[in-house]
Order: structure tokens, then sequence, then C-alpha cells
């Protein structure tokens, strides 16, 4: 596992060729980048799915690394779970322009492993901001998720989800 740089640490990251014990070994690397290629690759084992998400979101490289992980296919339900806490502890503060915060959670609501609970923490009003519950509302939104967002407070909201339902 010896690598001469961060160039090579990265590619062997994001390269589905690469081993799980490189993975786990490359999670812990010193740059950013290393450790998003790792959450992303969908070969990385869950262990290291499940370390990942357990760090605490409190800095932009932290949510950058969470917003790969959300992203990644193999993601189970309980891994996104202890992701949803870390988002729920600090979702009160993100702003409309924190580009990794707004993609995680984007990310986390099109997630395979998005139970309807998490659905519905990512609709509810008292934990997630307008501008997120807003930004959920996308083309590729799933059908719950429009569902739940026709209730929110926010006609602004409730008038963007009724035009991404389905058209009979």
């Amino acid at each position: 596992m010896k690598y001469s740089g961060p160039k090579d640490r990265v590619d062997a990251a994001r390269s589905e060729n690469t081993s799980a014990d490189e993975l786990a070994f490359l999670s812990k690397a010193d740059e950013i980048f290393v450790r998003a290629a790792v959450a992303r690759n969908v070969n990385t084992p869950i262990n290291v799915l499940n370390a990942l998400a357990a760090r605490d979101l409190s800095s932009e490289k932290d949510w950058e690394i969470a917003a790969n992980l959300a992203e990644n296919p193999n993601l189970r339900t309980e891994t996104l779970l202890k992701l949803m806490e870390s988002i729920l502890r600090s979702s009160k503060d993100i702003e409309p322009r924190d580009y990794y915060q707004n993609l995680t959670v984007l990310a986390v609501s099109r997630s395979g492993a998005a139970t309807p609970d998490i659905l519905t923490m990512l609709s509810n009003p008292e934990y997630i901001p307008k501008h997120l519950r807003y930004n959920l509302l996308q083309s590729e939104s799933r059908l719950e998720l429009i569902e739940l967002l026709l209730k929110d407070p926010s006609e602004k909201i409730r008038k963007r989800a009724n035009s991404f339902l389905p058209k009979i």
C-alpha cells in the first residue's frame, strides 16, 4: 500500500479494483479528497462506511465526506441513519450558500437506503430549514418525499411539491 503522492492515493480510492483493505487504509488519509473518494467507492466495506458516517459534521471537510458517503449506492440504512443523526444536530445552521451541506441533504433524500422515516425527518420543518426542504424537490425526487412536502406549512414548498407530482 505504498503511494507516491496524493494523486496515487485518490486514484486508488476511486478505483473499483482497489481491495477492501486498501480502501480501509485510504479512509484514514490526510487528504479530504481521498477520504471522500473512499466514501463514494462502491467497494468500500460497510465497516469503513460506518466509521466515515460516525464523524461529527463540524467542518466543511466532514460535510464533503458526508455528501460522497450519501451517494454511495451500497450504503445501508443503519449507516444512513447515523449520518442523518449528524445532519439533524446541525441542520438549523445550514445556510443556502453551504454547498456540501445542501448536497449532503439532497443525496440522503435520493439514497436507496432512505426509509420512509428518514424521508419524514427530511421533510420535517422542526428539523430541516425551509430552503433545504425546498431544494429537496427536484425532478429526481422520490414520490414519497413529494407527498410529504405537499403537507408542508410553507405554501411555496407545497406549490413546488405539487408541480412535481406525476401528471395523469
